[in-house]
């Protein structure tokens, strides 16, 4: 046995040093490359498409007025100047935003946030604003770089799907809109993390921090389902109400008692064009109205839309419940599909927490015959397909495209729910192929 264990090992270092390898790995090497190589100069040029000429001191002198970061700098400049009872008045962002881009405007990119998040944006008032900016797309660009770290060590995805988050369009985009997107989508990640850990009240710490965009508070019932147990949920909603409720009351203390009251009339009031808020660029039943009506397919009273929204969301609220998939990684993905899809605002630098369920269906293999209602290939094709959905803006079909952020969720979840109800002998969801990513 001696002699056959030093054989085996000999014949194992030959085969090391000696093999040649075959057409097919040599051509899927060589692909891979290719998508690498391709994805980074995908980056590289859209990137710096957007941002290049704010970088030539000849060519721009203010700072871009259709960029998110336009709007935080404003904000920062009217609490700096200790005005900030007046942070949510139009005509007072209007007046500090011709300043900082040298535009007399029509319209606005108004401010939409909580004014603890201006604060944030302070350290920026004291550079001149074009050197405010060329900072911000360097502090972006570590943030993408962090989030991409972090999906690779929670997700575990073959190394070239780093690449391909790469040649997510969102990402690019981001160092020209400068949004707050990457710091969402690093609270989503640590979220996965700390489900999969679990640590539930740090869950419910890192959605509370979600206040500082309310839109996706709209999570908290898709992780308390998630939670599964009393126990689970009491520290979830301990984690949460201490996080919401300390950033509301410190809002409120800063900006005065009708904090909430202004705020959400603000919010109500600026979802449109005027206010910066493109309808039909909305990935969510909005946009999906306005993509209706411009193309003279129904004109849908919003009411309507509100209450289809309402359905759909208590309807994947249901079909979570009733899933017994094990693999939280594939239901947290869904969850976050229903998540941008379902609320009232989601634009293009927001698709980039979808980065999470991109890495996560190009990284799952499921294997057994009874599982025929999900594959392995059909996974990879929804994740082709969410990797080029913000094409659609090029169509300006951006509301139509929610309905495969809807159908995407429906197909994960419901898949599961179906499978696990038929197979009766085997725990839990569709398992992986020995030796790959398990997430």
């Amino acid at each position: 046995m001696h002699y056959r264990d030093n054989l085996s090992i000999l014949l194992s270092v030959l085969n090391k040093h000696f093999y040649t390898p075959g057409p097919k790995v040599i051509l899927k090497k060589s692909a891979t490359i290719l998508l690498v190589i391709l994805s980074l100069l995908l980056f590289l040029k859209v990137s710096l498409e957007f941002i290049s000429p704010y970088f030539k001191t000849d060519a721009a002198k203010n700072i871009p007025s259709d960029s998110d970061f336009t709007a935080y700098l404003t904000a920062a400049n009217i609490l700096k100047d200790h005005k900030i009872e007046q942070l949510y008045d139009t005509n007072i962002q209007k007046e500090y935003q011709e300043k900082l881009t040298g535009l007399d405007q029509n319209s606005i990119l108004s401010f939409r946030n909580p004014p603890i998040l201006a604060y944030i944006y302070l350290p920026y008032t004291f550079m001149e604003p074009l050197t405010a900016y060329r900072v911000n797309i360097f502090v972006q660009l570590i943030l993408i770089l962090t989030l991409v770290l972090l999906i690779y060590r929670e997700v575990k995805p073959p190394k070239y799907v780093l690449f391909i988050l790469l040649a997510f369009l969102p990402l690019p985009i981001q160092l020209y809109l400068g949004q707050i997107a990457p710091v969402i989508a690093i609270i989503f990640i640590l979220i996965l993390k700390y489900i999969k850990k679990p640590n539930w009240l740090v869950v419910g710490i890192l959605a509370g921090l979600l206040f500082v965009k309310p839109q996706y508070l709209i999570v908290l019932p898709y992780l308390a389902l998630l939670a599964s147990n009393t126990e689970n949920l009491r520290k979830l909603l301990t984690g949460f109400l201490i996080v919401l409720g300390t950033l509301a009351a410190l809002s409120s203390l800063l900006y005065g008692q009708d904090f909430i009251k202004n705020y959400l009339t603000f919010l109500i009031n600026s979802e449109n064009s005027l206010m910066g808020t493109r309808l039909s660029g909305n990935y969510n039943l909005l946009g999906l109205r306005e993509f209706l009506i411009q193309n003279q397919i129904i004109n849908l009273p919003h009411g309507t839309i509100l209450l289809v929204t309402i359905i759909l969301y208590i309807f994947s609220l249901y079909l979570l419940r009733k899933s017994k998939n094990k693999n939280i990684s594939l239901t947290y993905s869904a969850v976050l599909l229903w998540t941008h899809s379902l609320n009232f605002h989601t634009i293009v630098t927001d698709l980039i927490s979808l980065s999470i369920p991109l890495a996560v269906l190009f990284s799952t293999t499921i294997y057994g015959a009874q599982y025929k209602f999900l594959s392995t290939n059909k996974l990879k094709f929804l994740g082709i397909i969410l990797l080029t959905l913000p094409l659609s803006a090029v169509f300006e079909a951006e509301g139509f495209a929610s309905l495969v952020l809807l159908i995407g969720g429906f197909t994960i979840a419901g898949t599961w729910y179906a499978v696990t109800k038929k197979v009766n002998g085997v725990v839990g969801a569709p398992g992986l192929e020995p030796g790959t990513s398990r997430v």
